[in-house]
C-alpha cells in the first residue's frame, strides 16, 4: 500500500496524516463550524475555536464521551 501511494505522489515525505483526534464527533462538528463561519467570511481566530470546542464539550450531546 505504502508503494503504491508513494509512486502517486513521489514527493511526500510522510504517508501519515499525523495524531488522529482524541474526540472525533468534536472534532467533526468543530471542523463544520469553522467551514460554516469562513463561509459567512466571519473571522475565526484560534480563540474562537477554543471557545467553541470548550462549549462543544459541555454540550450535552457529547457527555457520553470518555474523559469530559
Amino acid at each position: 500500500k505504502k508503494d503504491k501511494l508513494i509512486k502517486v505522489s513521489p514527493k511526500t515525505t510522510k504517508l501519515h496524516n499525523g495524531k488522529l483526534p482524541y474526540y472525533l464527533e468534536i472534532e467533526n462538528t468543530l471542523f463544520n463550524w469553522i467551514t460554516e463561519q469562513h463561509q459567512l467570511q466571519n473571522p475565526v481566530t484560534q480563540a474562537l475555536i477554543t471557545i467553541k470546542a470548550v462549549s462543544l464539550s459541555q454540550n450535552t450531546n457529547f457527555q457520553h464521551l470518555p474523559n469530559i
